[in-house]
């Protein structure tokens, strides 16, 4: 009969009397004798060639079977993950939207939001919404400014792209939209740097000056009411529910060392070889060194250039902390790819992206 894996409990001893008594010598051994049964079974059946089964740690496997692309090669996007096969204490949560606007050609208009924040990859769908339909890049922000007045310190020169504004409070941050004297209509911030001890913010566009940098500026969030570039071209009336979700988040219900491994198929239609970089990102935060560069194939011979990025990575996270792989391609002819099962030989479908999360180790002290 098969040994099963028992937890411990801790012996119920009886009190001692005052004077001696066998009975109580008996009862008191007998008590540790369970006890110490109980240890042997559970040490004898874990420290056995097959104790591992009997230990539950965390872990998860999923996947996406949807094909996923960038366009824009100016942002970076979260990889997707559709499909969970298996999954213990690692679960996949979505990034999730819900907005009032409609859709012309390939501009979605945002003019409410419900709750959320649209990132790019989000997946769309309401009432005429086609099936598949992505948004990509956010085009302009009509999102209430953020709070306080940032104003103009220095820097902001003609034919430059920084410059440093008063206030911010930590407030300003990449993506937001800037607007004020000699900045570009609808220019984003790139990068931040806030300086406690001044009170000062340097933040980096995503254009230049056109002229000397002066007076106030105003930023507005991203990822609510705007404009936004979406595929495919389609027609949805004004006033339709939009409903976003990408299912990106890898999210840790216990503290740990995870290994995180990927693979992804690329897949190249361009006559050129382009570069894809990926990396890993943990609570909204870049992973450091933790990005690897890919050269695609070209297309050749009217066959598509193919090739499977992959890779692994030791993380230390905290109970709820949440980890996301990001990819961004130099070309938008290369995406990330599902291949349908193929015949002549059976083949089963290639998934864009597939991902396997283990537990380790706990946290050293």
């Amino acid at each position: 009969m098969a040994k099963t894996l028992r937890s411990t409990r801790s012996p119920n001893l009886p009190i001692a009397p005052v004077d001696y008594a066998q009975v109580y010598q008996d009862q008191f051994s007998n008590a540790l004798r369970l006890y110490f049964e109980q240890i042997d079974n559970y040490t004898s059946v874990l420290m056995a060639n097959s104790g591992g089964r009997f230990v539950s740690f965390p872990y998860i496997t999923a996947n996406d079977t949807s094909d996923q692309r960038d366009g824009s090669t100016t942002i970076p996007y979260a990889m997707r993950f559709n499909t969970v096969e298996f999954s213990n204490g690692i679960s996949i949560e979505s990034r999730d939207f819900v907005g009032i606007g409609g859709i012309s050609s390939t501009t979605l208009t945002i003019t409410s939001v419900t709750s959320g924040r649209m990132y790019p990859a989000n997946l769309l769908s309401g009432v005429g919404v086609t099936a598949g339909t992505y948004s990509y890049l956010q085009l302009s922000s009509t999102a209430t400014p953020i709070a306080g007045t940032q104003t103009f310190v220095s820097g902001g020169a003609s034919g430059t792209n920084s410059f440093v504004v008063s206030g911010g409070n930590n407030l300003i941050e990449v993506r937001q939209f800037v607007s004020g004297t000699g900045v570009p209509a609808n220019t984003r911030v790139t990068a931040v740097s806030y300086d406690s001890g001044t009170g000062n913010t340097t933040v980096t566009l995503g254009a230049n000056f056109s002229t000397q940098a002066a007076g106030t500026y105003v930023f507005r969030p991203w990822g609510y009411q705007g404009t936004y570039s979406v595929s495919p071209s389609q027609t949805v009336s004004a006033g339709t529910t939009i409903t976003a979700t990408l299912p990106s988040k890898i999210t840790f219900e216990y503290a740990g060392i995870y290994n995180i491994q990927f693979s992804a198929q690329l897949t190249n239609t361009d006559g050129q070889i382009h570069d894809v970089d990926i990396w890993f990102k943990q609570n909204d935060v870049d992973i450091s060194n933790s990005n690897s560069i890919y050269s695609v194939t070209a297309s050749h011979g009217g066959v598509d250039g193919h090739m499977i990025a992959a890779l692994n990575l030791f993380v230390e996270v905290q109970a709820g902390d949440y980890v996301e792989i990001v990819w961004h391609t130099s070309n938008s002819a290369v995406y990330l790819d599902t291949v349908p099962a193929q015949v002549s030989p059976v083949r089963p479908e290639s998934p864009s992206v597939i991902l396997t999360v283990a537990f380790v180790s706990e946290l050293s002290e």
